[in-house]
């Protein structure tokens, strides 16, 4: 009886090179992990991300540079990526993005607009977004149009609602933007405003940090959320390697979702886990 190998009508020669080719093809992507790998997300082994203070989510003075950002490099560590922080002033960071001069941004709301020069990871964190009062002030909304007499504080360059940008251009509500959180709290202690939204743990983390007890007490929010909002990271389109980039990190974010440790992040940012 004739073997299948004496039957083969190629070159042994042939036949053994290409065995060792599939074993090294093999070995490569068991090594990286296996899954369909893009050239780009192969040789980046670091990313580098631009993002701004956001305390306790974001901050350079922060252990793990905050909750969001330990999310992030944690997400990427499951896919052998390391990541470089790099922080600015908020327009600046997204604007280095947007011209590719780093991989990407951290972290941004839903945006058609930011859409256009970037792409978004999955979800990684939500934030309630309340409106914070004097509890001196009777402040009490449902909706947008309960506002209209009312003094509103903003920060430019945030991301508030459709409607709420849609009532401002029709003059429906009064709104006075600054360029920090901080000087909204400072106005609405000083009376100068009658109302300011912001995320709910960055606002009491940031007034328990600057001021003392007796202020903080002065103050309120309204039980009932302005917005809920997703945070993504963002990453520059004007680099070849987003795609692969984006899809690298949403990969490890699942297995950070799934092996818990995402939950405990959560569990931890409420403590002073965070403050070096």
């Amino acid at each position: 009886m004739r073997s299948w190998q004496a039957d083969r009508d190629w070159p042994a020669t042939d036949f053994d090179g290409c065995i060792m080719k599939l074993l090294f093809v093999g070995l490569f992507l068991l090594l990286l992990g296996g899954g369909p790998v893009s050239a780009a997300a192969v040789a980046e082994r670091k990313v580098v991300i631009a993002t701004g203070e956001h305390p306790p989510l974001l901050s350079e003075k922060l252990e793990y540079y905050g909750v969001v950002a330990r999310i992030i490099t944690e997400a990427f560590a499951y896919e052998g990526v390391t990541v470089e922080y790099q922080f600015y002033p908020w327009v600046r960071a997204y604007k280095m993005s947007e011209q590719g001069t780093v991989d990407g941004t951290a972290y941004w709301y839903l945006s058609d607009e930011r859409k256009q020069t970037h792409l978004y990871s999955d979800p990684m964190f939500q934030e309630k977004v309340v409106w914070f009062h004097r509890k001196m002030y009777p402040f009490d909304w449902e909706y947008l149009t309960d506002l209209k007499n009312t003094t509103i504080g903003a920060v430019s360059g945030y991301t508030y609602t459709d409607e709420f940008y849609q009532r401002l251009e029709a003059k429906q509500l009064f709104v006075e933007f600054v360029s920090r959180m901080e000087q909204n709290f400072e106005k609405l202690i000083k009376d100068r405003i009658d109302i300011y939204p912001e995320s709910e743990l960055v606002g009491y983390h940031y007034l328990f940090k600057t001021y003392s007890a007796t202020t903080v007490s002065q103050l309120t929010h309204h039980p009932k959320p302005f917005f809920f909002a997703d945070g993504y990271l963002l990453f520059s389109k004007a680099r070849d390697n987003g795609h692969a980039l984006r899809d690298t990190f949403n990969r490890g974010l699942q297995k950070l979702r799934d092996s818990g440790r995402y939950d405990q992040f959560l569990i931890e940012a409420g403590s002073n886990l965070y403050l070096k």
